[in-house]
């Protein structure tokens, strides 16, 4: 029988039925109680010994099922508090470009591996099976591949400490920083101005490359606004350009006419 609890209920409408019994058979009663209340263990009592068994038998098995009811409620009362708690703290939230956006931060892409390298064999004579040079070297391939370099200069908002993210990038998986190389273009694109974007440490906190999904109407926009600014410089230049030619007229008109005479 599963341990469920360590407590036994005897009730005292029991007592009448033990009563019956000898001193003898009361202390092998009390005995097998434990036995079957610990290990699940039936005694091969007959007669009225088993009869009195059955019935405190049947008592223990409904005060398990009892037991195990409470703890289903309480879990569940638990987990129910906890998601209350969490909705709430999700909605006290700031939602500005350093914000999280409503989601909580992801501890895998804030805190660096601390021990990046397996730990080296005490005893360089013995092959403990680690080739430690083949794992630096598939690192450092990841590294060329994705360099935080590469990705600081596209994501173009220069806040924070460089070499804290850089950290926090290197301990990024090789499918996230594939991910993210594939991801801020967009980003930045459908958020041309930068105080519009995330700091770079709130972007990798928040997983921003997967809770910030970039669709077709954000990009749209990005088209427009370029398209306005390039109808706004046609129109100044043209502005400058009918200045200018009124400017010549009006010079022309003060200039003294000359007179030609007849031959």
């Amino acid at each position: 029988m599963a341990k469920d609890s360590k407590t036994i209920l005897l009730f005292t409408e029991q007592r009448d039925a033990i009563a019956y019994l000898t001193d003898e058979e009361a202390g092998q009663m009390f005995k097998a109680i434990y036995d079957y209340a610990e290990d699940g263990v039936v005694p091969k009592f007959a007669g009225p010994m088993m009869s009195v068994f059955a019935m405190i038998r049947s008592q223990i098995d409904r005060s398990r099922d009892a037991y195990k009811e409470k703890c289903l409620k309480n879990s569940a009362n638990a987990r129910k508090r906890y998601a209350s708690k969490q909705q709430e703290s999700n909605e006290r939230m700031p939602s500005d470009s350093n914000a999280c956006d409503g989601f909580p931060p992801h501890p895998v892409a804030c805190i660096p591996n601390p021990n990046p390298n397996p730990k080296k064999n005490p005893n360089p004579n013995i092959d403990d099976g680690t080739n430690t040079s083949i794992i630096n070297d598939v690192e450092m391939l990841e590294g060329e591949e994705y360099p935080f370099d590469k990705i600081w200069e596209v994501y173009d908002k220069p806040i924070g400490d460089q070499e804290h993210l850089r950290q926090r990038w290197n301990a990024l998986s090789h499918d996230d920083k594939k991910a993210i190389f594939s991801y801020v273009p967009l980003y930045v694109r459908a958020r041309p101005e930068r105080k519009y974007r995330k700091d770079f440490a709130n972007f990798l906190t928040c997983r921003t490359w997967e809770t910030t999904p970039i669709n077709s109407a954000d990009l749209q926009n990005e088209n427009n606004q370029r398209s306005d600014q390039s109808i706004e410089a046609r129109r100044n230049a043209a502005q400058r350009t009918t200045l200018q030619l009124a400017n010549k007229l009006i010079g022309a008109r003060n200039e003294p006419v000359a007179n030609f005479d007849e031959d």
